[in-house]
């Protein structure tokens, strides 16, 4: 099919941009362009390539792709796992903010001279009150599953859904986030309030104005809703019209498809039979962390428990009090909770080490392939 004269220029304006700017970069010497794309991504492990940069820009300034995602897989991961980690040290939830299912919605709006970036994040209600913050190295990509499931390493239980969208103007992601949040006009006047990405200035060269916005949607879930929650990828079609803004201007939004909302959807076949439980030596200590059944905490003071710290705490000092954290739990829910206590206190004396539990079963100590393969069927 034909392209219009409009489209014709848009391209070659794409393509003189792209040229422009692998001109600026292929200019420099190798030292000088590490230099300038590690100033740039300093607070990244895991930085674009000069390759990537220019496609990051050319999302930014035509929407062309998604910036976050061209930067790469593990960028992509990165970034929102910044963001995800922010959130956590910034945002506190009530009872007020859970939505139906079970989660929490929030979102973090990054402007930078390369790119807008908005982060829209559903987050398990279940498990977000126990989280840490976390890194790249702790998750490995589950791209046999789906191109956008990322994993704990250790236990499989649960992991995020990191899905980009394609790049939007200002008008088409007012619109698109209407589905996603209430009050979400106001919540984009408030992002908006500083100017967007300015754009990048070199000494013969300015790119301008970077005019898209690169929205990511992230679930952080467990294991099983994950897999429910996987993306089909349906687009909904948005026709052409006219919005007034709340300035009085009308500005026209044009006609383009976008990616359905995700939602975090509760799998209802799976057992709510596992707790969370923790331990607690005879000085009122805690000293482990464990999950299981309803009646896991039993080997506590039976003195055939599984850890030989509390075998020993048992015979030389007297019972050790147990208490349950958390109940009504599935299995993937425990062994999630589970980890984050022990990461949360990993530098106060736990039991929860493998010198003191022999760790020969493995679907004790994560959700296991068959079991996933069990959800996927689901």
């Amino acid at each position: 099919m034909a392209l219009t004269v409009s489209e014709t220029l848009q391209r070659r304006k794409q393509q003189k941009f792209k040229r422009e700017i692998s001109r600026v970069l292929s200019s420099r010497s190798a030292a000088r362009l590490n230099g300038f794309l590690d100033s740039m991504f300093q607070s990244y492990s895991f930085k674009p390539t000069a390759d990537q940069f220019v496609r990051m820009a050319l999302a930014s300034k035509f929407g062309v792709g998604n910036s976050v995602a061209e930067g790469g897989a593990l960028f992509l991961l990165e970034t929102c796992l910044q963001a995800f980690n922010t959130t956590l040290t910034t945002k506190k939830f009530s009872e007020a903010d859970l939505h139906p299912g079970g989660s929490y919605f929030h979102g973090i709006y990054d402007t930078s001279e390369l790119w807008s970036a908005s982060f829209l994040f559903e987050l398990d209600a279940k498990i977000w009150p126990h989280a840490t913050e976390v890194g790249v190295e702790e998750f490995f990509w589950a791209d046999n599953i789906s191109p956008y499931l990322f994993l704990d390493n250790a236990t499989q239980a649960y992991g995020f859904l990191i899905v980009p969208q394609p790049s939007m103007t200002l008008e088409e992601y007012r619109e698109y986030g209407r589905s996603y949040m209430t009050n979400w006009d106001a919540k984009v006047d408030k992002q908006f309030e500083k100017p967007r990405a300015t754009g990048l200035k070199f000494s013969d060269f300015d790119t301008g104005p970077m005019n898209y916005i690169s929205v990511v949607q992230i679930v952080f879930g467990t294991i099983d809703k994950l897999i429910n929650s996987l993306p089909d990828r349906d687009q909904h079609s948005v026709a052409h019209h006219s919005r007034r803004l709340s300035s009085g201007k009308v500005t026209s939004v044009r006609a383009h498809k976008r990616n359905n909302p995700l939602r975090l959807i509760v799998n209802n076949h799976v057992l709510t039979d596992h707790i969370v439980y923790c331990v607690k030596d005879f000085e009122g200590k805690i000293r482990y962390f464990g999950e299981g059944k309803r009646n896991r905490w039993q080997h506590v003071n039976s003195g055939v428990s599984h850890n030989w710290e509390i075998n020993k705490h048992y015979f030389t000092k007297g019972e050790l009090h147990v208490q349950i954290v958390q109940e009504g739990l599935t299995k993937s829910e425990a062994l999630s909770i589970e980890k984050f206590l022990i990461k949360r206190n990993s530098n106060s004396g736990l039991w929860n080490v493998k010198g003191n539990e022999p760790f020969n079963v493995v679907s004790d100590q994560m959700v296991t392939d068959h079991e996933i393969q069990g959800f996927l069927k689901h």
